[in-house]
């Protein structure tokens, strides 16, 4: 079953039929309606390269969609594992009223049982991630954050925000919210 024209979704791991989404209504901090899936939702872990700044950001929105389960965020390196999230990805997300405790990790295969979904933030990841899938289902579950992101406009990669300005990671989070947004749309439509 195709989400999207590239999201493919294998016959019968439907994502909203597998995960038994249930939906209630909440006010976001914009004052609109929307719904946020509760317990029984699709687990999505989300990846960058050192996972301190893009997946962490990925992830806090995530939980703010789809909470009530085990969400992820990663790296496809090494060299920030067990550290915080950068001082500017978290005054960003907290500016936007988001809270979330955070220690970066490398990917490894094992996340590929663990998780339903995997969203990788360029296509860097994307090769890196690829790589590491034992078999076609694992590689399935694999896509790019912004084939969510409806002013993609073909741009598959979320720019990395690390050695740039706080305008710099205003702009990321803005995808990062929009992308989300949009794929919590589409699951929820598809129930």
């Amino acid at each position: 079953m195709l989400l999207t024209g590239n999201l493919y979704i294998p016959p019968g791991r439907a994502l909203w039929q597998a995960a038994k989404l249930t939906f209630r209504p909440q006010i976001s901090r914009w004052g609109a309606y929307h719904h946020v899936m509760e317990a029984s939702c699709p687990r999505i872990m989300s990846v960058c390269s050192g996972n301190i700044c893009r997946s962490p950001s990925m992830e806090v929105v995530i939980r703010h969609y789809f909470p009530g389960v085990d969400h992820g965020s990663s790296g496809t390196g090494n060299w920030h594992v067990g550290q915080g999230a950068s001082p500017e990805a978290i005054a960003t997300w907290e500016d936007r009223g988001y809270q979330h405790e955070h220690r970066a990790q490398q990917f490894h295969p094992g996340f590929f049982e663990e998780f339903d979904l995997i969203l990788v933030a360029d296509s860097g990841h994307m090769k890196a991630v690829r790589a590491l899938a034992p078999n076609d289902g694992a590689l399935a579950k694999i896509h790019y954050l912004r084939e969510f992101d409806l002013e993609a406009d073909g741009d598959v990669d979320l720019a990395d925000p690390y050695y740039g300005t706080r305008k710099d990671y205003e702009e990321v989070f803005d995808i990062i919210e929009r992308s989300v947004g949009e794929l919590h749309r589409r699951l929820q439509e598809n129930l």
